[in-house]
């Protein structure tokens, strides 16, 4: 297998919030049959003591389509704010098998993050908290029919009826400043054929309707994302 690389575009170094996860795939083509995949997280803490967590062992007959994803979370029982950074990778029998990818805590209290999931360019999943000020704009659409009316015309029989009614619900985010490379990285959320936000630990698939630079400097850039849900919600049938 060799030191393989993460099916990721993203930055070598990510944040990472309380409560969120984020995934790590990797391909697997050569392994034989006893081969065992550990993930290996390497926790820095603010007193500089540093602690290796392994994952359960991976088995090799497992591994679906010659591939597997390793969710990286925060340790449990740990606290938040006594941790810098998690360096997470995988190990086979026991040595090095990838890259390594770091995530650093981000301790920022914002009200209106908003986690974003996406199916990248390489066929692995990546996640991104766009915490800039948001909005949302829901709009109603009806369906109608006309109703003959019968003779005499009651002053209270419709003509026109409404069928059926349907909620679009579409929200903007913003990312916060980033540098051109995190820029690059997140515009593959706009050609993903599968999106979806983060809430409460369930995916809620989106469809992108729109991104764009909002604000730009000679170094850092901030994303303007819209988004509607995938599914209108039904109001009230006829």
């Amino acid at each position: 297998m060799g030191v393989a690389k993460f099916l990721t575009n993203a930055p070598a170094l990510q944040r990472l919030r309380a409560g969120e996860k984020a995934e790590l795939s990797v391909l697997t083509y050569g392994l034989a049959p006893t081969d065992i995949l550990n993930g290996r997280t390497a926790v820095y803490r603010t007193s500089g003591v540093v602690t290796i967590v392994d994952t359960p062992p991976i088995f090799a007959p497992t591994i679906f389509k010659s591939r597997i994803t390793l969710s990286v979370v925060f340790p449990v029982a740990e606290p938040f704010s006594s941790v810098n950074r998690l360096d997470v990778s995988m190990c086979l029998n026991n040595g090095v098998a990838t890259e390594i990818k770091s995530f650093y805590m981000d301790t920022q209290v914002r009200t209106r993050a908003v986690r974003i999931g996406w199916l990248n360019l390489l066929g692995g999943v990546d996640h991104y908290t766009f915490r800039g000020a948001k909005s949302r704009l829901i709009t109603a659409e009806n369906s109608t029919y006309i109703k003959e009316l019968a003779y005499p015309v009651d002053a209270e029989d419709r003509g026109e009826s409404v069928l059926g009614s349907s909620i679009t619900d579409e929200r903007t985010l913003v990312s916060e400043f980033e540098t051109e490379s995190t820029f690059i990285w997140l515009s593959e959320i706009l050609s993903s054929p599968v999106v979806w936000v983060v809430e409460g630990g369930t995916r809620l698939p989106i469809v992108v309707t729109s991104t764009s630079v909002p604000v730009e400097n000679d170094k850092l850039i901030q994303m303007e994302l819209k988004y509607r849900t995938a599914n209108e919600r039904i109001a009230q049938n006829g």
